[in-house]
């Protein structure tokens, strides 16, 4: 089997985790500068980690350069927002702004296509000094005007653009921990993961209004090619026991207030899921209105969606059970009201476990990829298809090998890309899933958010010891060459 001629497949980076060169191009500071440096977040050896990156700010052509030469032919970067409006609203730096107008001319130049996502959770910091940031509404308006002087400036390079990362990860698991640490370890607030997910919600429907607008008139994006959407936080979920009505439950909950905290809005309906409106008190979620409800509603045409790993579904026996747990803001499993867990219930573990360092929420469950593409195609369907804009492995222990010769052969990458890329095809020729592109995580080994530079995604190393921070092709990226040149 063979991908279609127009299947989309590269490499994924991201701005935070990579750029570095952060007082550069009078770049203002993100939240993650200020939390990486306030507090214990990372491993000792790697507190200066977002302040380097892998030093793509300066090595971009290098590393563009390196990925053609590996037969990719998609490029996905996001743009750090601080970078281009150090204050997050008002003037824009052009210096910061013309690094991603050669960024994405660079990309052409090589031969690739430029995927850009305006948002990859590096706020910045003067937006969360000045009025909490996401807690805020004047949020939706900062964020529109940055996202428009960003269409106007690489519109005519850029055709497929994402709005925000993850936004149900950055708002449930990140924000709630990073923003109160901004102002000083202030108590975190159980309303802060709702109000981040509204005003998000709201701004991109009303970025969405304005790209529309923008692509009509074709004066800045292309009117035939410009495509937008936002990138969820993918990943089946696996029933501890089937059949099992409390398990079932369970995993609509974690349907309900995570993937479809974002999807159900944007593709299906412009409001929020009905539990999420009956459970959430009052006061905790915006309120959204007619006119933002029509504007949310449709406002994707592809469906962008990461891949790392599924998670076995478990209704919670903490803190007397699951119905004990549903409605209940006090008990320690609300929302989802689920114990997640690798194995199933005959004690059959989920997949092959990657590095520790991810704290086991990363095997290889590719045997669930395609059930889960099946399920995305008919819940949600999009024009524009699918595209999986992230996925990728963790090699076991690539942090403690010593030699260049041990670090090359990343057999358990190799062996979840290769399973992975099986189920796609299989998706696309068997059950007629209209699976449209791939991008792999990483280009290169970069920083993983707490956990520093141990967990290694990267389909290169590097080797943080030469000044040059010398790149090194992994045994992967020479399969995913192999592969593509094949299938």
């Amino acid at each position: 089997l063979k991908f279609p001629k127009d299947f989309l497949y590269g490499v994924a980076t991201s701005a935070p985790q990579s750029e570095g060169a952060v007082m550069a191009d009078g770049r203002g500071p993100s939240i993650w500068d200020s939390y990486a440096h306030l507090t214990n977040m990372l491993p000792k050896q790697d507190r200066d980690a977002f302040d380097i990156g892998t030093n793509f700010r300066y090595l971009y052509t290098l590393d563009i350069a390196r990925v053609k030469a590996m037969g990719m032919k998609a490029f996905s970067f996001s743009i750090s927002w601080s970078r281009v409006m150090p204050m997050g609203y008002g003037e824009v730096n052009m210096k910061g702004l013309q690094f991603y107008i050669d960024l994405v001319q660079e990309i052409r130049r090589q031969g690739l296509e430029p995927i850009a996502t305006l948002f990859h959770w590096d706020l910045p910091l003067q937006l969360e000094l000045h009025y909490g940031g996401f807690r805020d509404e004047q949020i939706i308006e900062d964020f529109t005007v940055y996202a428009e002087t960003m269409f106007k400036a690489l519109g005519k390079h850029v055709n497929k653009w994402i709005t925000f990362n993850e936004p149900q990860s950055f708002c449930i698991a990140r924000y709630p921990i990073i923003s109160p640490h901004v102002h000083g370890n202030e108590t975190s607030t159980g309303a802060l993961p709702w109000q981040c997910a509204g005003h998000i919600l709201k701004a991109h429907g009303r970025t969405y209004e304005m790209f529309t607008t923008l692509k009509e008139k074709g004066a800045y994006l292309n009117k035939q090619s410009a495509m937008l959407s936002y990138k969820s936080a993918g990943g089946h979920s696996v029933l501890y026991r089937d059949g099992n009505k409390d398990d079932q439950k369970a995993r609509e909950r974690v349907q309900d207030f995570y993937f479809g905290l974002f999807a159900e809005p944007i593709y299906l309906t412009g409001q929020y899921p009905g539990t999420v409106r009956d459970e959430i008190p009052k006061g905790w979620l915006p309120e959204i209105e007619d006119e933002d409800r029509k504007r949310i509603k449709g406002s994707a045409d592809f469906m962008a969606t990461d891949f790392f790993s599924s998670r076995i579904t478990k209704s919670t026996e903490r803190e007397g059970g699951f119905e004990k747990c549903v409605g209940n803001i006090k008990h320690v499993a609300w929302p989802d009201c689920t114990d997640f867990t690798d194995t199933l219930s005959d004690g059959t573990l989920i997949g092959e476990r990657s590095d520790p360092s991810t704290e086991n929420w990363l095997m290889n469950t590719a045997g669930q990829l395609r059930e889960h593409l099946r399920w995305l195609a008919e819940r949600y369907p999009t024009k524009g298809g699918i595209y999986i804009t992230e996925i990728g492995w963790a090699e076991r222990g690539e942090h403690d090998k010593k030699t260049l010769a041990d670090i090359r052969h990343d057999d358990g990458r190799q062996r979840y890309l290769r399973d992975h890329l099986a189920e796609m095809l299989w998706a696309i020729y068997k059950d007629g899933t209209a699976v449209k592109g791939v991008l792999f995580w990483s280009a290169t080994s970069a920083v993983e958010w707490e956990q520093g530079r141990t967990p290694k995604f990267g389909l290169q190393s590097i080797d943080y010891s030469t000044p040059e921070l010398t790149r090194t092709y992994l045994g992967s990226f020479f399969f995913l060459k192999h592969f593509f040149e094949h299938h």
